[in-house]
């Protein structure tokens, strides 16, 4: 009898072929045996509809994306379609998978932009703060400088930033405070309360 994992890998086998529209036909072999090995890895993914894993397979592919856990990931998580049965609502949990980039897969994209220059993150703590190594002005001409402290205490973490200078000469700045931080958080622990699966997604910033 075929398993569930195996039947789904064999679905991809006999349609390899598609993916070679969507990346370079050399990358297809690699991308194709990081699927099956994602798929054996978690084979709760297989309990998911075939053509559901494979359209977000095909994303991941048109991002020119691996699905190593590092560059990006599919994430299963259970959602309650409910359903009417004889006259009553009743529970009705199926699988279902994302394709979910992480920070490395990310930073590729970006980095290999035409359009971006460079691209620096860094975390601000509240000893850097306090002693002024930290300026970040807002408006038509935006500006962030920051003094990291290397040796001795740096307290907690008070804010994220994210650097962008693109190939025109134009700086983009994002500055995320700790409440900010804390409330995706919030929004994670809440998402696994819903029985989303168990599978981390690689910040740039600890939350």
């Amino acid at each position: 009898q075929v398993t569930r994992p195996v039947a789904l890998v064999q679905f991809f086998e006999a349609r390899e072929d598609q993916f070679k529209s969507l990346m370079d036909a050399n990358d297809v072999p690699r991308f194709m045996r990081i699927v099956k090995n994602a798929v054996m890895r978690d084979p709760m993914i297989a309990d998911a509809s075939a053509q559901s894993v494979f359209l977000e397979c095909q994303k991941a592919a048109a991002d020119g994306l691996v699905l190593d856990g590092r560059e990006a990931t599919l994430t299963r998580f259970k959602v309650n379609k409910r359903q009417q049965v004889n006259g009553r609502w009743e529970d009705n949990w199926v699988t279902e998978v994302v394709y979910i980039p992480m920070i490395r897969g990310l930073t590729r994209l970006v980095t290999e932009s035409p359009q971006v220059a460079d691209w620096h993150t860094g975390l601000v703590y509240e000893e850097e703060f306090k002693q002024g190594r930290f300026d970040y002005q807002r408006g038509d001409d935006p500006r962030l400088t920051h003094k990291p402290i290397i040796i001795g205490e740096t307290g907690p973490v008070v804010a994220a930033y994210s650097i962008v200078r693109l190939r025109s000469g134009a700086v983009k700045i994002e500055v995320m405070t700790r409440n900010q931080l804390e409330a995706i958080k919030n929004r994670t622990k809440s998402r696994r309360k819903r029985k989303v699966s168990a599978c981390s997604i690689c910040l740039p910033i600890p939350v």
